[in-house]
């Protein structure tokens, strides 16, 4: 349902890991990790690797407010069926109609079951003069229903609105990305700086901004 394929966002989905041990896959690129609900937004073991992280901005997080897991599991479980049932019965078999409607119904209810309890993005960002934290944002879900779910665009859609994460066209967003560049490039109240300080302070805000 996340797959990345234009990687704007994130590199890599990983569903439900534990923590210590996607640190390594965070420091090489960018994650999207999948979480448990919680009802703490961020969870609080989510909070705790968020600020041990250096590459904080390679770390991106759907997770939600509503801890119903037993339902997901039991949609999972449907959905495996009817797929395992697939490769017993071949088409032009009596029950085959049957067997396909199953599967459509099954994932339908599937995706519609992990929507409904994976709607919060968590997504690093610095403030000027604060330090990097986590900020959550509902999962934006308008879209084509005519069309197959597409997460990956979905998360794309959160993050470009305000407050603005992500910048997919340079040319129209330039007046604001210049403006983010400078508070977070320049020295407060200076017009001019050196290229080597704005290089450095580069580097330490790579991480957040």
């Amino acid at each position: 349902m996340f797959e990345p394929t234009r990687k704007t966002v994130y590199e890599e989905v990983l569903p439900l890991p534990r923590l210590d041990e996607v640190a390594e896959r965070v420091r090489r690129g960018r994650v999207l990790v999948i979480v448990s609900p919680d009802s703490k937004i961020p969870p609080e073991e989510v909070q705790r690797f968020f600020e041990g992280l250096s590459q904080k901005n390679n770390f991106c997080v759907l997770t939600g407010d509503r801890t119903a897991m037993g339902s997901v599991e039991k949609a999972a479980r449907q959905l495996y069926a009817a797929q395992k049932a697939d490769g017993r019965i071949p088409k032009g078999h009596p029950q085959r109609n049957d067997l396909e409607r199953r599967q459509a119904t099954y994932e339908q209810d599937f995706n519609a079951t992990i929507l409904g309890l994976f709607d919060k993005v968590l997504f690093p960002i610095q403030l000027a003069g604060k330090g990097p934290q986590l900020a959550a944002k509902p999962l934006d879900m308008t879209r084509d229903t005519n069309k197959p779910f597409d997460g990956e665009a979905q998360i794309e859609k959160t993050l470009v609105s305000d407050p603005l994460k992500l910048y997919l066209d340079v040319e129209k967003d330039f007046d604001a990305i210049r403006e983010k560049a400078e508070d977070l490039l320049w020295p407060e109240n200076q017009d001019e700086t050196r290229w080597a300080d704005a290089a450095d302070r580069c580097r330490r805000a790579a991480s957040t901004c």
